[in-house]
């Protein structure tokens, strides 16, 4: 079996993939810029807080803790937690434990039909709190 190159950045075919340890105050602004990259960006992998993992992959529409987040998470991608990571494992240990997130960028194409993406993501993000009633 012959290994093939990945072509460069940009070339038909090209696919770019994201991993990044991201700090809890830059998560929701990052999500916000690579989330509509799908298409170029295959996927991203993220280390974060397990609590703030579990928040945007696990809950649903009616529970209490879904947001506008998990609206755009299940918008632009397909989220998964991939395993956890116990605070034992960093030196030096931070006060939480850590979980891998997974997320499959949708292309454009490939995104559930909105009549309109820029009113969409405007109502989306009017609503930072718990969405009780969509």
């Amino acid at each position: 079996m012959a290994m093939q190159a990945a072509p460069p950045p940009g070339a038909p075919g090209a696919c770019i993939r994201v991993l990044a340890n991201l700090p809890y105050n830059i998560t929701q602004p990052f999500l916000e810029r690579i989330l509509p990259l799908g298409g170029p960006l295959a996927s991203a992998t993220l280390l974060l807080q397990e609590e703030a993992a579990e928040r945007l992959v696990s809950a649903r529409p009616g529970d209490v803790d879904w947001r506008g987040a998990n609206l755009l998470l299940q918008y632009y991608s397909r989220p998964s937690i991939r395993f956890k990571v116990p605070r034992w494992a960093f030196s030096p240990a931070p006060k939480v434990n850590g979980a891998v997130v997974h997320l499959e960028l949708l292309a454009p194409e490939d995104r559930p039909p909105v009549p309109s993406e820029a009113a969409f993501l405007t109502l989306v993000r009017s609503h930072p709190y718990p969405i009780h009633d969509l």
